[in-house]
């Protein structure tokens, strides 16, 4: 018998390791009962909101997933990855405070828990977001790529996290086993 998963799965580690991609293999799993719920989740409803006033729903889609890191005309030719790094960092920790963000997601992530899902975070940036997880009695994976640089040098890709286990993508089938071990880490058969 397997024991019960903890109630969140926080993924930590530079942009483009996988982390999404690990998630979704995660909530794909055989195990039923998950949520996706980044920490930067509302950063993504506020920019889906800008840009919904430049362009339709599917175009905006496009912006905030496939094209993140080609320059947009809507926010000024930045890409959406800076426009949410100073979205985030400089506005929302440094002017609004830093709990702005981790409070908002605390508030989604519990409302999710409390009707019995598993919270999985692919988006744990900073060491106060790492520690909401755990607060929530959940663990924090660094997830690794060998040969994979931050995408910037913006502070919030270059955070140190302690995490409570390191997975590795590798390899053509790196994401399906790196969610494997997570889930086997976290008890599940």
């Amino acid at each position: 018998m397997s024991t019960p998963l903890p109630p969140v799965i926080g993924l930590a580690g530079a942009s483009g390791v996988g982390k999404s991609s690990v998630a979704r293999a995660i909530i794909k799993s055989n195990h039923a009962g998950f949520a996706l719920l980044p920490s930067n989740t509302a950063g993504y409803q506020m920019l889906d909101r800008l840009l919904a006033h430049h362009c339709d729903e599917q175009e905006a889609e496009f912006w905030l997933s496939d094209w993140r890191e080609r320059p947009c005309p809507y926010l000024g030719g930045r890409t959406v990855r800076e426009a949410l790094q100073t979205l985030l960092t400089e506005w929302g920790r440094d002017q609004m405070g830093a709990m702005l963000w981790r409070l908002a997601w605390q508030a989604q992530a519990d409302r999710l828990a409390a009707s019995g899902l598993v919270i999985v975070n692919a988006s744990v940036r900073f060491e106060d977001e790492a520690q909401a997880v755990r607060d929530r009695g959940g663990l924090v994976f660094l997830v690794t790529r060998a040969g994979m640089a931050p995408a910037s040098a913006h502070r919030c890709e270059n955070q140190v996290i302690r995490s409570d286990a390191r997975v590795a993508v590798e390899g053509p089938n790196g994401v399906p086993a790196a969610a494997r071990q997570i889930l086997e880490i976290c008890g599940a058969s």
